[in-house]
């Protein structure tokens, strides 16, 4: 029987809450919840007359998948997480749903920091935004259900899944070497691609029965599954 999506609305309602503590603090947000490169203190602004300095924290690796840049950042990737991440939490349950887009987020930091190294000259390069975490949802999806279409935004062309998720990988791999559209963590996109296929082959694939998929869902799946 198809149950709400808890842990999909739940994740949504928390990155609302959260850039709306950045609406309110935005220095000390980024400063501390964003993932920046481990290069020494990093002046982000300041609030109240006093300087605020980023520094690299462990920490980083999960909490910068919670912030974002702009409300039209948070409200696409919210829409995303919603798409293909409501069925994937039917499917999966709840508790291994979290698991899996919580370690999709740490993948796209961390190919994202390897990415960055040390920064060339005064350019400092942060990192924030779930798209990682959405990437590996994306991926694990593709791979469940291959054949069902996909609608972009721009351009709005209809394709299958597992196309889909190819010519982002394709884009992420291409922008992210030649740095053609600069302001875009595209290795976060690849790290979090990498961590759910790994994810899914690894873990995900075992985590659902036949019985779980909703009837309507089943002829877009694998012919092997």
């Amino acid at each position: 029987m198809p149950t709400r999506p808890v842990v999909t609305q739940v994740l949504i309602a928390f990155m609302g809450l959260v850039f709306a503590l950045q609406e309110l603090w935005p220095e000390r947000m980024l400063a501390w919840f964003a993932l920046w490169p481990d290069v020494g203190p990093i002046r982000v602004g300041s609030a109240h007359g006093v300087p605020v300095f980023a520094r690299f924290g462990l920490w980083q690796f999960l909490t910068h998948g919670f912030l974002h840049g702009s409300l039209a950042h948070l409200f696409v990737n919210g829409l995303a997480l919603y798409m293909f991440g409501s069925l994937l939490e039917q499917v999966w349950g709840g508790l291994r749903y979290l698991v899996f887009f919580l370690v999709c987020v740490i993948g796209g930091g961390l190919l994202q920091f390897w990415w960055i190294g040390v920064p060339e000259g005064n350019e400092v390069s942060v990192t924030l935004g779930a798209s990682g975490g959405l990437f590996g949802l994306l991926t694990a999806f593709a791979v469940l259900f291959p054949r069902h279409r996909v609608m972009l935004l721009l351009p709005p062309v209809p394709m299958p899944a597992w196309l889909l998720v190819t010519l982002f990988a394709l884009a992420s791999t291409v922008l992210g070497l030649t740095g053609l559209v600069p302001g875009i963590a595209h290795f976060a996109h690849l790290g979090g691609l990498v961590a759910g296929l790994l994810m899914y082959v690894l873990f995900a694939r075992r985590w659902w029965r036949p019985g779980d998929v909703p009837a309507a869902w089943r002829a877009a799946m694998r012919p092997d599954e």
